[in-house]
């Protein structure tokens, strides 16, 4: 698998050893070449690890995303916007899902709201 766009539940438990499910992200990364971060999930990784662990902490795994070769910092898009504005109930699972249907690209969440809708939309999950 090429390339996989990753939400904040998939990210949190990747960089934090001390977060359920990290094991489980570490196993399943191995399956992609790149992942793909969307602007919205980096903007939730600050707000949740700055309340969880302070903002140090942010900013150090902030600084590592946006230098590791493997992983792709992708903006949000007018599309994906409009397309999330269709149900603003789920605005950021739908930006994500967007962004991964927009690139072809597979989904790696931890998220059941965000897995529900992609099955929906027909995105397959890592």
């Amino acid at each position: 698998m090429a390339k996989v766009v990753i939400d904040t539940s998939f990210l949190r438990a990747l960089l934090l050893e001390e977060e359920p499910g990290h094991r489980e992200a570490e196993r399943l990364v191995q399956r992609a070449e790149t992942l793909v971060v969307p602007s919205i999930t980096i903007h939730e990784l600050v707000w949740s690890v700055r309340r969880s662990y302070g903002a140090a902490r942010a900013q150090a795994l902030v600084a590592y995303i946006l230098s590791e070769p493997g992983i792709v910092y992708e903006p949000v898009m007018k599309d994906d916007v409009l397309f999330a504005l269709r149900d603003p109930r789920h605005y950021e699972d739908l930006l994500v899902l967007h962004i991964a249907m927009r690139l072809g690209c597979a989904l790696a969440t931890f998220d059941k709201d965000l897995a529900r809708l992609a099955h929906r939309y027909g995105v397959s999950l890592l």
